[in-house]
């Protein structure tokens, strides 16, 4: 019988997170186990003096989610043409709130749609790494249905960087190391106890001074950034840090249809303040309902949407979004990605 998940027994509950580098060849050699047991740790409540800070206070009815959602955009003049938007769902309690609107733009065949997820959280913990295993430890593959089999109260659930998938970069979840690749050429995203999010230097990051300091809860390895320093909107490719590492890279977007920087099914974070983030899916390849973004579109999205700060995610057929057990975007692509945040439900 499954056990529900909650954090006054997180102390319990949680599972040991496998921790140190995991080696990348090992885990080519091993088959796509759908199947695989989900490791996710829960921090207990305890100890401010751990790093964690308390830093967004939670709106205190539905109305005052949508009032402060709403005076967190930049609409007043868009970039994309033919903005509309529609709210998919609204959940609130006592440490979290998510208000989730379907955002759609341009026309015919050229239409986009994506879901937007604004999510603020009175603590880091709670916006919780989900990583799949085999059984014999290996790093996994699975769906949002696997993680909801095991794991109870699981609320909302969203595609992170697929560290299975690739032999690069630096991937931590809930403080510990998953694995410990090359980082050079990319941007990284470091999400810290405090909550702060914030891009580092791929060609600069040392993962063991970072590790010791102990401020990192999260840290993405993808990429690219999507906004400038000053948090504002990026308009063309040569605006990103992209490069070779990225799989089906072509400078010419009109070379492939699944190519990097042709228009794409996406997935991305993003922070507005303290406390805030912006998680959105972008639907694609499906003309006339979403062909998918650039990535000059999803800067302009982020930052439209309030991202001060704003990292994309692993995309095409790894994009997906849950809310209460069913699937919020349309995902056509079909792959079973490895991670995931999931965020629970709280009993009030």
């Amino acid at each position: 019988m499954k056990k529900t998940i909650g954090r006054a027994s997180a102390l319990l509950l949680a599972v040991c997170m496998l921790f140190g580098t995991l080696s990348c060849a090992k885990e080519d050699e091993k088959t796509e186990n759908t199947k695989g047991q989900i490791n996710v740790e829960i921090p207990s409540e305890e100890g401010k003096g751990d790093g964690f800070e308390s830093f967004c206070s939670i709106p205190e009815s539905e109305e005052a989610l949508r009032t402060l959602v709403n005076g967190s955009k930049n609409y007043e003049s868009s970039y994309l043409a033919g903005r509309d938007t529609k709210e998919v769902a609204c959940y609130l309690a006592e440490d979290r709130a998510i208000l989730i609107r379907e955002v759609s733009f341009g026309f015919g065949p050229d239409k986009v749609t994506a879901y937007v997820a604004d999510i603020y959280l009175s603590d880091i913990r709670d916006l919780i790494g989900c990583v799949l295993f085999d059984e014999e430890g290996a790093i996994s593959k699975g769906t949002p249905e696997d993680v909801m089999n095991r794991v109870e109260d699981a609320l909302f659930i969203i595609n992170t960087d697929f560290m299975r998938s690739r032999s690069w970069g630096l991937y931590v979840r809930g403080g510990k190391i998953y694995r410990n690749k090359p980082t050079a050429g990319i941007d990284i995203c470091a999400i810290g106890k405090d909550g702060k999010m914030e891009i580092l230097d791929g060609d600069t990051l040392d993962p063991e001074k970072l590790m010791e300091e102990g401020k990192v809860w999260h840290v993405l390895t993808f990429g690219p950034s999507l906004l400038n320093e000053d948090g504002t909107p990026r308009n063309s490719n040569e605006e990103f840090r992209i490069n070779d590492n990225y799989s089906m890279h072509d400078k010419d977007e009109t070379v492939s249809s699944v190519g990097f920087l042709a228009p794409n099914p996406r997935t991305a974070i993003g922070q507005a303040e303290d406390g805030h983030y912006i998680l959105v899916s972008v639907d694609g390849r499906d003309k006339w309902y979403s062909r998918g973004m650039r990535f000059s579109e999803l800067s302009h999205l982020m930052y439209e949407e309030g991202a001060s700060v704003a990292y994309n995610l692993d995309g095409g057929g790894s994009v997906f979004m849950y809310y209460d057990g069913k699937p919020v975007n349309s995902n056509t692509g079909g792959r079973s990605p490895s991670d995931y945040f999931v965020i629970l439900k709280k009993e009030n």
